[in-house]
Formats: C-alpha cells, sequence, structure tokens
C-alpha cells in the first residue's frame, strides 16, 4: 500500500477537524436562529437572521478588524510577549475607542470620508502584517477546545440579531440601551458632535463605546435628521439596521474578550509549569465558560459597554502577566488598558483596575514596583484625558458627575446631586449587603429577585470557580496564580460590596479571573501525573469540567428559550422597523387601526402625530424609538415640565400657557404613569413630579388621544386659550 504523501496527511488532519467545526457552528448557529418566534416558518427566522448578520454586521466587523491592525502602534512595548495577538487585539480595541471618542468630541465623525480614515489605516497595518506572516504563532492559535464555546457564541450573534428593546427581561428589554447607550449617539448624531446634554447626566460619563456607535453610524451613512417621507434619523432609520450594526459591535468585544481571557488562561498555565499543548487546550476551555454563560450573552448581545470593558480589562491582566517585558512596558500596558476600559464604563478603576494592578506587583519583584506604578498612573490618566478635558471645558467639573462636592455640580442642584448619589448607592448594612450576595432581595420595587452570585444567569459559575481557587491554592505548581486569582477574586467581590448599589449584572468583571483560575486548574488536569491513582483523580476532574459546561450551555438555551413570553426570536424578521412603526407606513388606515390597538405609542406617533410637533415625555426616559423632537429627560436631570412648575407655582394653568408658548410651542405630552410612580416610590423623581398634581392638572388641561393600558402610557394634545374642556 501505498503511503500518502506528507502535505497530504497534513491536509488530511486539517481538513476533517476543520469541516466539523464549521458543521458544528452551522448547527448551532440554525439551533438558535430557529427558536420560536411569531407566526413565521423556522426556516424564515433562520434566513432573516442570516441576512441581518451580514447587513449589520459588516461595519463593526471592519471597525474591529481595523482596530486590529492599529494594535500594531503597541508593537514596541510586545517585542518580547509570546501573547502579542492577543495584546495587539486589546490594545487594537482600546487605540480605536481613543481615537473614536477624540473625532466624536471634535466633530469629525459628521463626515464620512473623516470616519473612514483611521479605518482605512487601521486595514493597511492590518494587511501588511498578515502579508509578512512567516509561521509565526504568537499566540494567535485558537485551539480545539474552543468548540465548547460555539453554542454560546451562537446564541449571542442570534440575540443581537433581535432589535434592542425585545429580549432580556433581567435588563427590562435593554432599558439602558433605550434611554442613553443607543439613545445619545442618536442625539449625537443630530448635533454634529458627541458633547454633554444637559437632559442626560449619561452624556457626561466618558462614553467611549458610545462613541464607537457614532462611528459606525458614520460608516453605514446614517441620516442625521429625518426627512418628510419618515421622522426617524441616525441609527434608528430605515430599516434600523444600524442599531443591530451597535449590538453586533459590542457582541464582536465579547468574542475579543473571550478570545483574550483565553490567552491569560495560557499565560497562567505555562507560568505553572503545564505543557504548551494542555495550557492552549484549557484557554478554550476557559473561553468556553465566559461565552456559556448566560449573563455574557444577555449584556454581550446589547448595546452596552459591559463587554469592551471586560476584553479590555483581561487585556490589563494579561499585559501584567508579561514578565518578558520590560517594567515599564507592562506599566504602560496596563495603565493604558485600564484608562480606556474606564473609558468604556469607570467602574472599571475599581473592578478591574485593582485586580490587574494585583497581578502586575504580585508577579513582579518589589524593586520594580515604583516604576510600574509610575509608568502605569501616567498611562491610566493620559487615556482618559479626552474625557476629563471635554468635560472641563463643558461644565468645569472634568469628572462630573463625581466628585461633586470637591470640583463643583455643574448645572446641577444640590438636590440632584444627593438625589444621584442616592440613587447609585446602597444604603443598607454590611449584613444586608453580605446577605443580597445569597439571598433573593424581597424589597425590590420591580419583584423578589437575586442581585448577588445566585442569579440565575450566573448559572454554576460561581460554584465552579470557588472549586477551582482551591484547587489551584491546593496543587503545589499552580499555588501562586491560584492564590494571586484567588485575591483578585475577593477583591473584585469585596469592592462590589461596598462600592456598587448591589446589582447581579455589576459582577460581570469577575468573568476574567473566575475563568482564568478555572482554565489553570483545567489545564493542571490535561497535564497532570500519568500515575494510576491520579490518573483516576483527573479523569473525574475533567469530567467535572465537562459537566460543568454542558449545565451552562443548558440553563443559557433555557433562559434565551423563555425570552418574549416563549418566543425569542419573534421579530427577527420585523428587526427595529416593528418596534419604531417604519415597517407599517404603507398599510392602510383600517390595518393601522388594528396596528394601534397592538403596537407601543411609538408606532402610533411615528406615524400619527403632526409632522415638526415636539412631544414632551414625562415618565418615559427611554424615546429611542420615536421620531426626531422628542423632549425628554432622565429621572435625574431637570425636566421641562418640572422648572416650568417651580417657576409658576401651584398653577396648573400658567404651565400649559408657558409649555404652548415655548419656541417651537409644545402642544402634545406623552405621560408614562407607570414609571412616574416608580420614580416616585424609588425616591429618584425631582420631588415636583407628583404623579397625583401631574394627572390632575392634565385632566384638567389636555385633551386624551389615546392610551396604551398594558404600558399605561396617554398621549395628550395640551388645551389652548379658546379651546373647550
Amino acid at each position: 500500500m501505498t503511503a500518502q504523501p506528507r502535505s497530504t496527511r497534513i491536509a488530511t488532519r486539517i481538513r476533517l477537524p476543520a469541516l466539523g467545526v464549521v458543521a458544528l457552528v452551522i448547527a448551532s448557529w440554525m439551533a438558535a436562529a430557529a427558536a420560536p418566534g411569531g407566526d413565521e416558518r423556522a426556516a424564515t427566522r433562520m434566513v432573516a437572521a442570516g441576512y441581518t448578520l451580514l447587513a449589520g454586521g459588516m461595519a463593526p466587523a471592519i471597525y474591529l478588524m481595523a482596530a486590529l491592525g492599529l494594535g500594531r502602534l503597541a508593537e514596541p512595548l510586545l517585542r518580547r510577549s509570546r501573547d502579542r495577538w492577543a495584546l495587539q487585539l486589546a490594545c487594537g480595541i482600546a487605540v480605536m475607542l481613543t481615537v473614536s471618542q477624540v473625532m466624536g468630541v471634535l466633530g469629525l465623525l459628521g463626515s464620512f470620508v473623516a470616519a473612514a480614515t483611521p479605518i482605512a489605516v487601521g486595514l493597511v497595518l492590518l494587511a501588511h502584517q498578515v502579508s509578512r506572516l512567516s509561521g509565526e504563532r504568537g499566540g494567535a492559535s485558537i485551539p480545539w477546545t474552543a468548540v465548547v464555546a460555539i453554542p454560546g457564541a451562537a446564541v449571542l450573534l442570534v440575540a443581537a440579531c433581535s432589535p434592542p428593546g425585545w429580549l432580556w427581561g433581567s435588563e427590562f428589554g435593554g432599558y439602558d440601551a433605550l434611554s442613553y447607550h443607543l439613545q445619545l449617539p442618536q442625539e449625537w448624531i443630530a448635533a454634529g458632535r458627541v458633547w454633554p446634554i444637559e437632559h442626560n447626566v449619561y452624556s457626561f460619563l466618558p462614553g467611549y463605546v458610545e462613541s464607537a456607535f457614532v462611528h459606525v453610524g458614520a460608516l453605514m451613512r446614517v441620516p442625521a435628521h429625518g426627512s418628510p417621507g419618515s421622522p426617524l434619523h441616525g441609527l434608528v432609520a430605515g430599516e434600523g439596521i444600524a442599531l443591530l450594526s451597535c449590538q453586533f459591535l459590542h457582541a464582536g468585544f465579547t468574542l475579543a474578550g473571550a478570545y483574550i481571557i483565553a490567552r491569560l488562561v495560557v499565560r497562567a498555565a505555562i507560568d505553572s509549569g503545564c505543557s504548551e499543548k494542555a495550557s492552549s487546550a484549557a484557554g478554550g476551555v476557559g473561553a468556553g465558560l465566559v461565552l456559556l454563560t448566560p449573563w455574557t450573552v444577555v449584556v454581550g448581545s446589547l448595546a452596552y459597554n459591559e463587554m469592551a470593558m471586560v476584553a479590555l480589562g483581561a487585556g490589563a491582566m494579561l499585559a501584567a502577566a508579561q514578565r518578558a517585558c520590560s517594567p515599564t512596558a507592562r506599566g504602560l500596558l496596563t495603565g493604558a488598558l485600564v484608562g480606556v476600559a474606564c473609558g468604556a464604563k469607570p467602574t472599571a478603576l475599581v473592578l478591574l483596575g485593582a485586580p490587574a494592578g494585583l497581578v502586575l506587583l504580585g508577579l513582579s519583584p518589589r524593586r520594580e514596583w515604583a516604576r510600574l506604578v509610575l509608568f502605569g498612573t501616567l498611562a491610566g490618566v493620559l487615556s482618559l484625558s479626552p474625557w476629563m478635558i471635554r468635560n472641563a471645558v463643558a461644565v468645569g467639573n472634568p469628572v462630573f458627575p463625581y466628585l461633586t462636592t470637591v470640583l463643583g455640580t455643574a448645572h446641577w442642584s444640590g438636590e440632584q446631586v444627593a438625589r444621584y448619589v442616592a440613587g447609585h448607592s446602597f444604603d443598607g448594612s454590611i449584613a444586608d449587603r453580605v446577605g443580597l450576595m445569597f439571598f433573593a432581595d424581597q424589597t425590590d420595587p420591580a419583584g423578589v429577585r437575586h442581585r448577588g452570585l445566585m442569579h440565575a444567569q450566573w448559572g454554576v459559575f460561581f460554584p465552579a470557580v470557588l472549586i477551582a481557587c482551591v484547587a489551584a491554592v491546593a496543587a503545589r505548581r499552580t499555588r501562586r496564580w491560584g492564590v494571586l486569582l484567588a485575591i483578585v477574586l475577593g477583591v473584585q467581590l469585596l469592592v462590589w460590596l461596598t462600592t456598587t448599589h448591589i446589582q447581579s449584572r455589576f459582577l460581570v468583571p469577575m468573568l476574567v479571573p473566575g475563568a482564568a483560575v478555572f482554565g489553570l486548574v483545567c489545564a493542571m488536569l490535561m497535564d497532570g501525573d500519568r500515575s494510576a491513582a491520579r490518573s483516576a483523580r483527573r479523569i473525574v476532574g475533567l469530567c467535572a469540567i465537562g459537566v460543568c459546561l454542558l449545565v451552562q450551555a443548558g440553563m443559557l438555551v433555557a433562559i434565551f428559550s423563555g425570552q418574549g413570553g416563549g418566543k425569542p426570536n419573534a421579530l427577527l424578521v420585523g428587526g427595529p422597523g416593528a418596534l419604531s412603526g417604519e415597517i407599517f407606513r404603507t398599510l392602510g388606515p383600517g390595518d393601522r387601526s388594528r396596528l394601534y390597538d397592538q403596537a407601543g405609542p411609538a408606532v402610533f406617533i411615528n406615524i400619527e402625530a403632526p409632522a415638526g410637533e415636539p412631544i414632551l415625555f414625562i415618565g418615559e426616559a427611554a424615546p429611542l424609538y420615536y421620531r426626531f423632537g422628542i423632549v425628554y429627560s432622565t429621572t435625574w436631570d431637570r425636566s421641562m415640565l418640572a422648572s416650568v412648575m417651580r417657576e409658576h407655582g401651584d398653577d396648573p394653568a400658567a404651565w400649559t400657557r408657558a409649555l404652548r408658548e415655548r419656541s417651537p410651542p409644545i402642544s402634545y405630552v406623552l405621560y408614562d404613569a407607570n414609571m412616574t410612580r416608580v420614580f416616585r416610590r424609588s425616591g429618584t423623581a425631582d420631588p415636583v413630579l407628583d404623579p397625583g398634581v401631574i394627572e390632575g392638572w392634565l385632566d384638567g388641561h389636555a385633551r386624551l388621544i389615546r392610551s396604551w393600558a398594558e404600558s399605561d402610557h396617554h398621549l395628550f394634545e395640551l388645551r389652548g386659550p379658546g379651546d373647550e374642556p
């Protein structure tokens, strides 16, 4: 029998596993996309999801590829690193987010040519690098064990195909995206500049990820203003594909974070004496744990900022672990990545910055500490300087709404500052805080729910990580990394208990060290002693890891399947246009009337409200799907109605006159009675916005146009001086 040529044998070994992986990817995608939806067939939903991913995924994919290319700017600091590709990706994301922020502040993202310039530079740098590859691995390989992450990645991407506002009950349909993560880019696109907005306090946060959403919108040439034929603008215009592109960008950050965490597992395992083969395989398992954990998919599929923070925080820890690099390089890389992570979400400073600092110092001799701290601090401050300069110019306080007692309250009153601080802190005792780690909150106005480690969307993550910590600390060769990662997890939990308002989602940064220690134990088991007794323990341990991943996958599928009343894919076909009403414009008057009985207020207002008429929102603070010209404010900011009530005292007729006489005049009011009462009960509302007073004013001075009983929204037209009551 003639032996096959060596090249043929190698090609066969590569081709067959590759075909198996491709088949698994396709099967996972089809299964997720075929999950229950509306009246459409499963095949229709699969086609719709595929079209959405292709149409909406192009711009974010180009953005991330350009980021990888721009990461080459960090090459002088990475020359001795064995995790070069992962660190280049982390640095590239940091550079790209900073570029988006700076260009947005300077008003350059209104031009397609300007927005495309850094993208082109990054793509050219990446193409040049790829053309010069000569078999150098540098940490770019993907292990076979990464197949365990495929179901999680499939659900992540399919969930990102559904419009914001539909999935994830724990996030109230992604309320934060509707009220500021996507709403602020909408307003910045209309204004032509990324700049603080007084009626939305979240615009004063760094907003690096939200600036990236503006950048993606510029690449897709979204219109800054509505047209006579359609009042929708920005990311919501047309089919709303740009909204989904923002979700895909955040999903891309999620996948990037999983890869960087996998390399952190590899680095910890190799440093602990495990073989490269076992370490690489364990990295795939660590990435699998990340992507199979339901909380990852929940936040990663929404246009949030958590997973950009996680990817950069993981990059900071990986940079801190590069003991082959100089202290200056490690300090600069770690500090810069932490700084941009804070630009994505400020809580990264304590939840990921402190852990990265612990890794940096814990793996370095004391004689290097001063240099590490100095260069790390300088790089971190420099990375956040675009935000601080912008805020300083806008309101005088470079970190507003923080440190208001020291640096000034800007345009806010003392009462507003007090409400904001109270609303973003937890006033219970230490015992109360510790109790909420494990037990459901019985006093939450939103209903009984877990706010800590026992939230269902964590699955078995924390029990698995706890067992892994014990095993890593107990084993001699993994003890150093085991102790370090256990300390990091403890610090993160302590920070969560003492500095946040105790929400389970805020524990997401624990994915980084948690998956790292889980993967480290996996590497130790894969590379263990071959003796019979220890081999049996290894088999038991690896089986336990496999069971853990299967349970996580099962819980992820169960949670996803329960969304949208058991129909998570119901809006894969309709998309954002079903929530904005854009796809219903061609319906006849009779069909529209029946539609309005079922659809929300956005559909009715976008189609039927008079063009050019501003509408005042009371209680409603999530205006994403509404047309251009909405007047709203967050509960922390001074609303127009509250200002009028304070100015004219207890005179409802004067409130009406003041609103109708402003320029442009306000004749319509959308009152969200439910949220007005929720804000009032929680103590976050402006004290003058009493629901009883507001409803009495509307009953006496406005005409009801339409009500939506399910959401408790009511649309009114304010009466003029001569109108009949």
